[in-house]
């Protein structure tokens, strides 16, 4: 994802999305110091995706009947004076949201359920994947995630679930056995319940 064209679409983001947090769900028992998250229960017709490397950097992902809102933070990164000052009248209500907070905004993208593409706030509408490292990371490449696991927990998942999960493929009792999983199961079915992934755990 080099450029703003090649931004997934709003529901094959959500998926990604959606599988990221699946895995982070697999290999971290503590929500709190996951990198991905989904909560697919946000509000009447919404669901949110989040991304957070630990260090204060975070975005926010809402998708809604409207379509999606994406709000970015990288500290590294200058703050948008009036960042949705430009934001279409139909997402103000998201904005309102206090993961949205406007004061801190690096960066913002949108994208109307009837658009063909993806809008940014600022002066350009480039998608630079350097200003926007974590959304780098939702490339739907599952060599993308295995290289991040191993960075951040130190983990590795086999690279055909890793495929698997992306593909949104059911999660079964055999997967977790071909991934040593360790987490109490009840605990577990709740994180997925929650992000609305597909299982047929018992």
């Amino acid at each position: 994802m080099r450029t703003l064209k090649q931004f997934p679409e709003i529901e094959t983001l959500k998926r990604r999305m959606q599988s990221l947090a699946v895995l982070d769900a697999l290999i971290c028992p503590e929500w709190e110091f996951r990198c991905f998250s989904f909560n697919g229960n946000w509000g009447v017709g919404e669901t949110m995706g989040s991304i957070r490397n630990g260090l204060g950097d975070e975005v926010f992902a809402l998708f809604s009947d409207v379509g999606c809102f994406i709000k970015e933070f990288n500290q590294e990164k200058e703050i948008l004076d009036e960042a949705y000052s430009h934001v279409p009248v139909e997402f103000l209500d998201v904005v309102q949201e206090p993961a949205f907070d406007p004061a801190n905004v690096t960066a913002c993208y949108w994208r109307n359920r009837n658009s063909s593409h993806w809008e940014k706030s600022g002066k350009d509408g480039a998608f630079d994947p350097s200003a926007s490292f974590l959304l780098a990371l939702v490339d739907g490449n599952p060599e993308t995630y295995e290289s991040y696991a191993n960075d951040y927990y130190e983990r590795a998942l086999p690279s055909g679930f890793v495929a698997q999960i992306f593909q949104h493929q059911a999660l079964t009792s055999s997967d977790l056995d071909s991934i040593s999983f360790e987490r109490h199961l009840e605990e577990l079915k709740k994180d997925i319940h929650e992000i609305g992934y597909p299982s047929t755990l018992p």
